[in-house]
């Protein structure tokens, strides 16, 4: 069984949503998934009112940005169909979106011009990624998913289910995997690695040979991001706990700098 059934592409026709657009297309491949592309004309019954000739281009140009990725997807044997919604309001329709279609994996770009990317990776990047059921896939442009290395990046809590997503990324795309846990102080090592011994254990149980498990002090989110760049990872993945104390540190400020500092890809996971 697929990891990811049903991906959902969130794209404003950007130049920076042309690597999430082709990582999307990449994923649906490896994993057999179907893609749902959606775009949001931004609009309120005033403005549409006002300049209706407006309102209808815009339209038309989602409408063309999301036929040309369809397009694309059909090219690479993937099953898509498209989605246009109107909102004043942008993250509320992906969140209504993803859990009308039964989505498991949103896609998005970094730095987008237009509100929706300014939205997912502004001050409320983790509101937006807490709201939604699924998990979340954050594209840079130019980033590209390979199979180069896998970083999982976890703290004390329990992420054996972030895990075994991991395990199968890894198989699909034939990755090592390194499971790191930042810690501040040298006193905070001891119970962390018991913490990364155990997810290792689950990596193991999976299938996944190549594997490194490591404690690191320093700073959270730069030191994540730092060791995936040593590594040569073109991937990060991250837990998203939801409801719990470890919320605002994975999903506030952590993940926030994770995702603007990494050069490569970043996977929220829901757990």
């Amino acid at each position: 069984m697929t990891i990811f059934t049903k991906i959902l592409l969130a794209t404003d026709g950007s130049e920076y949503i042309v690597g999430a657009e082709r990582e999307a297309i990449n994923f649906a491949k490896i994993c057999n998934s179907e893609i749902c592309i959606m775009s949001v004309v931004l609009s309120n019954s005033e403005y549409d009112k006002l300049a209706p000739k407006l309102v209808k281009q815009a339209e038309q140009d989602a409408i063309n940005c999301m036929d040309l990725v369809q397009n694309n997807a059909n090219s690479a044997g993937i099953k898509s169909y498209t989605i246009l919604r109107h909102s004043e309001y942008i993250y509320p329709e992906i969140v209504t979106t993803a859990k009308e279609h039964n989505i498991d994996l949103i896609v998005v770009g970094r730095r987008g011009k237009k509100g929706l990317f300014k939205l997912l990776l502004g001050s409320r990047t983790a509101e937006v990624i807490n709201h939604v059921h699924c998990s979340v896939l954050v594209i840079p442009r130019t980033a590209e998913i390979k199979g180069k290395h896998i970083l999982l990046a976890v703290d004390n809590s329990n992420h054996d289910e972030v895990a075994k997503i991991t395990a199968k990324l890894a198989k699909y795309f034939n990755a090592p995997v390194t499971v790191i846990t930042v810690v501040h102080t040298e006193f905070s090592k001891d119970n962390s690695e018991i913490g990364v011994a155990r997810i290792c254990g689950v990596l193991q149980t999976e299938g996944i040979e190549k594997l490194i498990g490591q404690v690191v002090v320093g700073k959270y989110a730069e030191t994540i991001v730092k060791i995936a760049k040593n590594l040569s990872c073109d991937l990060i993945v991250v837990g998203n706990h939801g409801h719990t104390s470890f919320k605002n540190f994975w999903l506030g400020s952590v993940s926030e700098k994770v995702i603007k500092l990494a050069e490569s890809a970043v996977l929220v996971v829901r757990n």
